[in-house]
């Protein structure tokens, strides 16, 4: 099974959600606090312009960005996945 997005939709496959450690032996999760995510743009829309975007750009969305995609037969059971618009996308990440 394959994911295309249509128009001007974007799939993103947020990176894994940092632990600090704030006491010797207690670790906090930044899963729920509201700070911007980073990515993979994993597939894009057919209306998505080719020139800013491409499979495999790394990318940063705000936290409430876009609807979360859970595919169980692919194995999708956590809230990694996101379909946005490119228009929600604020800064791309580059080397």
């Amino acid at each position: 099974m394959k994911v295309k997005p249509l128009g001007r939709a974007i799939l993103v496959k947020l990176d894994p959600v940092q632990k600090k450690e704030i006491k010797p032996g207690l670790w906090v999760s930044d899963k729920h606090s509201e700070q911007t995510r980073t990515g993979t743009i994993l597939a894009i829309g057919d209306k998505v312009d080719k020139e800013k975007f491409k499979v495999g750009d790394r990318v940063g969305i705000m936290y409430y960005t876009g609807n979360v995609v859970y595919l169980y037969e692919m194995g999708w059971y956590d809230d990694t996945h996101r379909i946005i618009t490119e228009d929600e996308i604020p800064f791309k990440l580059e080397d």
